[in-house]
């Protein structure tokens, strides 16, 4: 049987605060909902927010994902997130 996902971001939105907020919103409402095994709940903050969401997953029981990622590995690209820097970041 197939694993449900839903994801979401709030593209370029929120103070740090409100997307504390909003983790935490998130964060009771998966802990108020019957234990649904079958679904995955994925976050996509915009990047200034993925250590504070990936702190927040450790307590939420929800995965980290990017709202975007470069398609060069590295190099001189002003403002690209490359895939090695987000896992190491805990996406």
């Amino acid at each position: 049987m197939r694993k449900n996902i839903v994801a979401g971001n709030w593209k370029m939105n929120k103070t740090f605060q409100e997307a504390e907020d909003l983790l935490d919103t998130i964060i009771e409402m998966i802990d108020k909902s019957e234990d649904d095994t079958d679904t995955e709940v994925i976050v996509c903050p915009p990047s200034v927010f993925l250590e504070l969401g990936v702190d927040k997953a450790y307590e939420g029981h929800f995965r980290v994902g990017a709202q975007n990622i470069s398609n060069f590995e590295s190099g001189a690209y002003t403002g690209e997130t490359a895939a090695s820097m987000l896992l190491d970041a805990g996406c």
